[in-house]
């Protein structure tokens, strides 16, 4: 994918006290802010130009900053978190978004929505309908996108915690997918690589501008996309993946 800019937020020390279901145990902040350093030089390696936020302590996972707006070239949403604790995230990222969009948007109680839960194929969006966005939240993205000339289409999820911990686009006609969504009809019209089971949390993982970032330690997922011709890159997320987060989470690209 084609992009100039990215959004990143330095993960404050409060981090390691962020919401999980990992059960990897408590990740380590130096090595974490390492981690995220290196995402950082590799961003910018791939030719894009990084704005940096400062750390909020008082939100935990505000790292993941994907969660907090949806962007593309014709708008911008400012979204809803749906886990309580991290709802008060999108008012601090909204005056870089006002600054660098022309048109914002946002999603307004009772719904709720994720960016992590938002897959972007060309002029189509998959809105994965899971623990952090419900009906209401996909209703109004969806409406919202749709007057812009995107289609938008909604899939269940029962395991993954986002639609993008199991499915990411590798360009405009081939999809990465993993677990539940293996064999979606959503993804029928697709060039397909199906990602091992005990690689799954390889699923996550980008495109920014022809080059394809992996995390660490899956080299069965690393080989299958090197023999497509794809470039990649590979970071170590060892202390993301231990609060659910994975590569995409931590930017948001335009």
């Amino acid at each position: 994918m084609d992009f100039k800019f990215a959004i990143v937020r330095i993960p404050g020390r409060s981090v390691i006290n962020g919401l999980t279901e990992a059960g990897l145990g408590k990740p380590n902040y130096e090595k974490l802010l390492r981690q995220h350093q290196e995402y950082c030089k590799t961003l910018e390696s791939c030719g894009l130009q990084l704005i940096q936020l400062p750390p909020l302590e008082m939100f935990p996972d505000s790292c993941f900053v994907e969660d907090s707006a949806v962007v593309n070239k014709e708008l911008a949403v400012l979204t809803r978190p749906g886990a309580l604790s991290r709802r008060g995230e999108t008012e601090y990222v909204a005056p870089i978004i006002n600054k660098n969009f022309k048109i914002v948007k946002k999603i307004y109680s009772p719904g709720t929505l994720d960016g992590g839960d938002i897959l972007q194929i060309g002029k189509k969006y998959f809105v994965g309908l899971s623990k952090r966005t419900n009906i209401e939240g996909a209703t109004q993205f969806k409406k919202i996108q749709e007057e812009v000339g995107f289609t938008v289409s909604f899939i269940h999820l029962r395991d993954f915690l986002h639609l993008k911990s199991g499915i990411n686009a590798l360009d405009n006609k081939t999809v990465l997918m993993a677990g539940e969504l293996i064999n979606s009809p959503f993804f029928i019209e697709y060039d397909q690589i199906i990602v091992p089971s005990s690689e799954s949390y390889g699923a996550n993982c980008l495109n920014i501008n022809g080059t394809i970032i992996l995390p660490t330690n899956f080299p069965q997922l690393l080989q299958k996309i090197r023999n497509l011709g794809y470039v990649t890159k590979e970071i170590e997320m060892s202390e993301f993946q231990k609060l659910d987060g994975g590569l995409s989470c931590l930017s948001i690209r335009y």
